[in-house]
């Protein structure tokens, strides 16, 4: 379990600062909503 949490920080990590940073704001949006919101699909 730990090994592959791992595995995807350092993915993430791995990505381009921009790609990150347009994907945060969504993120951050959804984790202040007070009711469940489906996840927009990943191009």
């Amino acid at each position: 379990m730990d090994d592959e949490y791992f595995r995807d920080l350092q993915h993430w990590l791995a990505l381009p600062r921009k790609v990150v940073e347009s994907l945060d704001p969504v993120e951050d949006e959804q984790m202040l909503l007070p009711i469940p919101v489906p996840r927009r699909p990943v191009d």
